[in-house]
């Protein structure tokens, strides 16, 4: 899997680069293939005014979907990262289970007559 982390308002620091890939990768690892690529991108909206600006932005490429975006923001980076890793799981476990439930609509049905 194809994964970028980008920082746009401030220096993206080894330890923030590793706490993001155990948190949103480890998650999406267990998804296997149906995850194609992945972005994150950091952002501190009001810069050093503080407050709630700090945002966390997903994107995730799932091969014939769309691609599921997901951006939390809270006032502190790490917890961010961690809340949006929990809707991650969610949100490709539903992206998931869609799928499954197509394929299976797209299986013959048994009419209960034998030939």
């Amino acid at each position: 899997m194809d994964v970028q982390i980008h920082s746009c308002d401030f220096p993206l620091t080894g330890a923030l680069r590793r706490f993001t890939q155990r948190r949103l990768i480890g998650i999406t690892e267990r998804f296997g293939a149906t995850i194609g690529s992945m972005r994150v991108h950091f952002r501190d909206i009001n810069g050093p005014k503080g407050g709630v600006d700090k945002s966390v932005r997903v994107q995730i490429f799932v091969p014939s979907r769309r691609p599921i975006v997901i951006e939390t923001r809270h006032e502190d980076l790490y917890a961010a990262i961690t809340i949006t890793a929990r809707r991650l799981s969610r949100a490709v476990q539903r992206s998931k289970d869609r799928l499954r439930e197509i394929s299976r609509s797209d299986a013959p049905r048994y009419s209960g007559v034998l030939e």
